[in-house]
């Protein structure tokens, strides 16, 4: 089964100011995204306080991280970090209409959160919105066409759950030109893809 790049619960969001697009995701647990230093700096108090929470996130204390995370969003609006995280400790905690709403939150601060977007892509894709996932996906692209994430999970929505094989393989390309080409597993896909296209062409 082809999984998401980007992360669906284990995701530690970093602080990220309105208007700064964090960086691609590299994988479950690497994302940390920088800040952009001409904008606002993260107070240090906010900053220890968003360690406090990834801690209880890393030890699977989501009702502790929620918390933390709620509190540091009410003190600190600015920043999407905390909402995003807190959406993720909502999914741990079985609770999809909250985490619907701080996954809002999140992109409502800074619509250029491209981790926001493909975390929020993978839950309405898991909820079987595959027109809203596909919908974030191409809002997180028009912020940035080179996201490499980005074009991953949507070569995943088009292959797996849509059936658009021309678009996956696409998307799939894409992904590999911006990685670096030395995916092994990609490649594969891609060629999986090109030799089921072409015996379509000739069926």
């Amino acid at each position: 089964m082809r999984a998401p790049l980007a992360v669906t619960v284990l995701l530690l969001a970093a602080l990220v100011l309105p208007g700064c697009n964090s960086s691609p995701v590299r994988g479950l647990r690497e994302l940390v995204a920088p800040i952009d230093p001409a904008t606002e700096p993260v107070p240090a108090a906010a900053q220890a306080r968003f360690d406090q929470g990834l801690a209880a996130m890393q030890a699977g204390r989501w009702s502790d991280a929620l918390s933390l995370m709620a509190d540091l969003w009410q003190d600190y609006p600015w920043l999407s970090g905390p909402p995003l995280d807190a959406a993720l400790s909502c999914l741990q905690l079985q609770r999809p209409e909250e985490a619907e709403r701080w996954f809002g939150r999140a992109l409502e601060i800074n619509p250029g959160n491209l981790d926001a977007r493909n975390a929020y892509a993978i839950f309405l894709r898991e909820q079987g919105r595959f027109g809203e996932a596909e919908a974030q996906y191409l809002e997180a692209l028009a912020t940035d066409d080179a996201d490499a994430t980005t074009h991953y999970n949507l070569g995943i929505l088009y292959d797996l759950y849509l059936g658009r094989k021309p678009q996956a393989l696409a998307h799939y390309s894409r992904y590999q030109e911006l990685s670096g080409g030395d995916d092994r597993q990609m490649a594969g896909w891609i060629a999986d893809l090109r030799r089921q296209l072409d015996a379509g062409g000739r069926s």
